[in-house]
């Protein structure tokens, strides 16, 4: 289990969520934590072998573009070094095991002007290839585990789309082999005292380390042990929630969509609380603007009903959690 990012993933480890990540997911695969165990890579404040260091950004202190045009590649910077020489350093057992790369890592480049998915997505790309030939490995036996973009509370709006875009289609690209292991929308951000602020606190990175190792057990079900949670599950324990399918207009309601929805695990939706019931983190998006949430209600096991602000067309985009995206109460917590 490969730790990389930037604060917010160094704040997992102080606070000790990776460790408590790693002894989750060897109880969910039957590990013994001795003769069978995870191995956590984390490292920062080291003179240059480190795999997060706080208040840098991935497209410009890790990577860089060459002569300033992403699309002519990519320059590996000392950072990025650092992070080869820290895996080159592990033991040659540990080098030799399947890994997980936790990726946390969005803040610093959410706040640029201009970050597109393609340009986040090549740079990954090239930073999988290192990493993955650093292990002696392959995407088959490395996989990416994406932290959805962190609310960060600097983040530009589309540079944080564009990054949580980028993740999805990685996702999506079995020959990348990655997941989305993690959403974050719903972190309190309150290390500093203040909802929605730039870090997270011990609780939200409690709550990630939860998911963290879930996802992690399930990506490496195939090494489940006989009677472990996941071996009796079938190698599915980690529910990705209802993803929509299908955005219908409603007959006479130019301001409401019926949604319909899967499940990967679920059979309907979990009752929701008041602040779900406001239509938040729901929007949708055209050329010339936005409509928000105000309302969502259950049809049934595979429908909601959303109402917004004003009225939605066939054309517009469809988001939930769109861009910053955290989703919040009144009293400001997530």
């Amino acid at each position: 289990m490969l730790l990389r990012g930037q604060s917010n993933a160094v704040l997992l480890d102080y606070f000790g969520a990776i460790w408590q990540a790693q002894t989750e997911a060897e109880r969910l695969l039957g590990f013994d934590g001795v003769n069978d165990k995870i191995n956590v890579i984390s490292s920062y404040g080291q003179d240059t072998a480190n795999t997060m260091n706080s208040g840098t950004a991935f497209l410009k202190d890790w990577l860089s573009p060459h002569n300033g045009n992403w699309q002519q590649g990519w320059d590996i910077g000392n950072l990025e070094q650092g992070l080869l020489a820290a895996i080159n350093a592990q033991p040659a057992d540990v080098k030799a095991d399947p890994t997980g790369v936790v990726w946390l890592h969005n803040e610093y480049d959410s706040a640029q002007q201009g970050v597109t998915a393609a340009e986040w997505e090549s740079a990954v790309r090239l930073d999988a290839a290192h990493v993955r030939a650093a292990f002696g490995q392959d995407a088959a036996t490395v996989p990416y585990l994406f932290v959805n973009a962190i609310p960060y509370s600097n983040a530009r709006n589309e540079s944080n789309q564009a990054i949580k875009q980028g993740m999805a289609d990685l996702a999506r690209d079995p020959s990348f082999h990655a997941t989305i292991a993690a959403q974050a929308d719903d972190l309190d951000m309150n290390l500093g005292g203040n909802y929605g602020d730039a870090h997270m606190g011990a609780q939200d990175a409690a709550t990630l380390a939860h998911r963290i190792a879930v996802s992690f057990a399930q990506t490496f079900a195939a090494y489940a042990k006989p009677g472990s949670p996941v071996a009796n599950a079938g190698g599915q324990i980690d529910d990705l929630g209802p993803q929509v399918v299908k955005a219908d207009s409603v007959a006479g309601h130019p301001d409401q969509l019926q949604l319909t929805v899967t499940y990967d695990a679920a059979s309907h939706f979990s009752p929701l609380d008041a602040v779900a019931a406001s239509g938040a983190g729901w929007s949708v998006h055209t050329a010339g603007g936005e409509a928000q949430g105000t309302a969502a209600q259950i049809l049934d096991g595979n429908h909601l009903l959303v109402t917004f602000d004003h009225a939605v067309s066939a054309g517009d985009t469809l988001f939930y959690g769109y861009g910053y995206g955290r989703i919040s109460g009144p009293d400001g917590t997530g």
